[in-house]
C-alpha cells in the first residue's frame, strides 16, 4: 500500500490494516493524519482483495487520543476551520456507506475525536485497558450532548453537517481559545463565556 507520514497501512489476505502512527502523541489527529486516513480508507474499500479494514493505534498507550491540540485555538478564517474540523466528519460519513466493514481495535485511550472515530466504525473490539471518554470540555471544547435533541430526527448525513458546524464555531470561541493556551500553560483556564 501507499507510504504515508501518520499511518501505517498493510493488507494480508483479505484483512487491510490502517494503523495511526503517531504514538509519541497518542496518535493525535493532526490535519495530515486525518488527510492519510480519509484517503486510505478509500483505498482500502477500492482493493477488491480487501474483504475488512481493522483501524488500530500504534505504541501502547492510545488507539486516538482525540485531536492534535497544537494549531486548535488558531484556525483561520471560519471556512479554514470547517476545512480542518470537516476530515473527521467526512470520515464519519463515509464508512457507514463503505461495503467494506470497519472494525476499531482499540487499546488504551480513545478520547474526544478518537472515541468518536471509535464509535463511527461498523464493530469496535476493546481491550480491557480501553477508556472510552470525552474530556474535550476541559478545554473548551464541547462534546455538544445538547446537540443530539436537535439532530434526533435529522438524517444521518445532515446530522453530521450540522455537527461539524457547531463544532466549527466551538473551536473558533474565544473559550476554546483560552481553554487550550490554558491546558499548554498547565494553568486553570478563565472562561468569558464566549
Amino acid at each position: 500500500m501507499t507510504a504515508h507520514e501518520t499511518l501505517l497501512t498493510s493488507r494480508e489476505g483479505g484483512v487491510a490494516r490502517i494503523t495511526l502512527n503517531r504514538p509519541e502523541v497518542r496518535n493525535a489527529l493532526s490535519r495530515t493524519l486525518v488527510q492519510e486516513l480519509e484517503a486510505a480508507l478509500a483505498a482500502a474499500e477500492a482493493d477488491a482483495e480487501a474483504r475488512v479494514i481493522v483501524l488500530a493505534g500504534a505504541g501502547d498507550k492510545a488507539f486516538c487520543a482525540g485531536a492534535d491540540l497544537k494549531g486548535v485555538g488558531d484556525r483561520g478564517t471560519t471556512l479554514q476551520a470547517r476545512e480542518s474540523f470537516g476530515g473527521l466528519a467526512r470520515i464519519l460519513e463515509s464508512i457507514p456507506r463503505m461495503k467494506t466493514p470497519v472494525i476499531a481495535q482499540v487499546h488504551g485511550y480513545a478520547l474526544a475525536g478518537g472515541c468518536g472515530l471509535a464509535a463511527g466504525c461498523d464493530v469496535v473490539i476493546a481491550s480491557d485497558d480501553a477508556v472510552f471518554g470525552l474530556p474535550e470540555i476541559k478545554v473548551g471544547l464541547l462534546p455538544l450532548m445538547e446537540a443530539a435533541f436537535t439532530i434526533q430526527d435529522m438524517e444521518y448525513g445532515k446530522s453530521r453537517r450540522y455537527l461539524r458546524e457547531l463544532i466549527t464555531l466551538v473551536g473558533m470561541s474565544d473559550d476554546a481559545r483560552e481553554g487550550i493556551a490554558a491546558f499548554f500553560a498547565k494553568r486553570e483556564p478563565e472562561w468569558k463565556g464566549r
